[in-house]
């Protein structure tokens, strides 16, 4: 499926939540990143180096995705890393991808609302903030609404997107806006 036996392969690292409540994030990904890996080795010639999936499950722990990143970046053979962990421990394995100049792609999340983004750190996810400000514009200059409700998760990326549309709410002329 994809996946060379080739011990000289190129690594391409996939560290997500694979079980636990937020699983959801690394089965999506696994099956992205597992077809795109073999997609790319069928188009390669046999004289080129292959590339390989190594897949890690965080079990959606901060800490340890975070560690399972700088692991990753610290092998000679990694080329790039997929992320579709805890958004919030990304930025923190900084220093290990930026030693190898190694991008971590994170897959579902806000880094750039959340003042997270570094210099080896990108998300494929459109941003939050920029999301807020054009719903906060829908609402009150399409439509004139002078209440809004929001149904957001309760994690650290829900809080990111309500301080995002509460701020955008008071930039579009709602001053009392209020986001729970």
């Amino acid at each position: 499926r994809g996946v060379p036996s080739n011990s000289d392969a190129l690594v391409v690292g996939l560290v997500g939540t694979m079980t636990g409540p937020d699983s959801w994030r690394g089965e999506e990904a696994y099956e992205g990143a597992d077809l795109a890996i073999h997609d790319l080795n069928e188009g390669r010639g046999s004289d080129r180096r292959p590339f390989r999936l190594q897949t890690l499950d965080d079990r959606g722990d901060p800490e340890a995705a975070a560690n399972m990143v700088r692991d990753l970046a610290g092998l000679d053979r990694t080329v790039g890393i997929i992320y579709a962990g805890p958004p919030e421990a990304l930025p923190d394995a900084e220093a290990a991808l930026a030693s190898r100049g190694i991008p971590a792609i994170l897959l579902y999340g806000d880094l750039y609302a959340a003042k997270a983004l570094t210099a080896h750190t990108f998300q494929m996810g459109p941003s939050l903030l920029w999301e807020a400000r054009r719903l906060a514009s829908y609402v009150s200059e399409d439509r004139g609404y002078r209440k809004v409700g929001a149904l957001l998760e309760f994690s650290e990326e829900g809080g990111t997107a309500q301080t995002a549309l509460q701020s955008a709410l008071r930039d579009q002329g709602l001053p009392r806006a209020k986001v729970v």
